[in-house]
């Protein structure tokens, strides 16, 4: 639930950010019309306002996650899984498994990466 608030809040706050950055660069484009400014202010007020509309893309992104969680929550059987762990785990006990015997593999059978390496170098000469 905290994380749904979070979310919610990170998402009307960027409303703002939006219409900010969109004003700056509705002024800086009135600006460089004008001759006042420069086409770098004009870029960068323009960058700023696509930034704040990604920030505001991932926090509606971040709200939608947050409300499927929560929606989905009283679905998951947490408390069910818990205790079934729990009494297997005690009705079961655990028996120890004897270590796996590997079998070496024959002398001639290991071939190290140099040994190949060797082998080519020599028939390449």
């Amino acid at each position: 639930m905290a994380e749904l608030l979070a979310a919610r809040a990170s998402w009307e706050a960027s409303a703002g950010t939006v219409q900010q950055a969109n004003r700056a660069y509705e002024i800086a484009d009135v600006r460089y019309r004008n001759g006042v400014s420069t086409q770098l202010e004009l870029t960068d007020s323009r960058l700023l306002l696509q930034q704040a509309e990604a920030n505001r893309a991932v926090a509606a992104r971040d709200l939608q996650v947050a409300r499927a969680r929560v929606a989905l929550l009283p679905d998951l059987p947490l408390g069910a899984a818990v205790s079934n762990a729990a009494s297997r785990a005690t009705a079961q006990p655990i028996a120890p498994q004897p270590p796996s015997q590997q079998q070496p593999p024959a002398a001639g059978q290991l071939r190290t990466a140099s040994a190949q390496g060797a082998q080519g170098q020599t028939g390449t000469r």
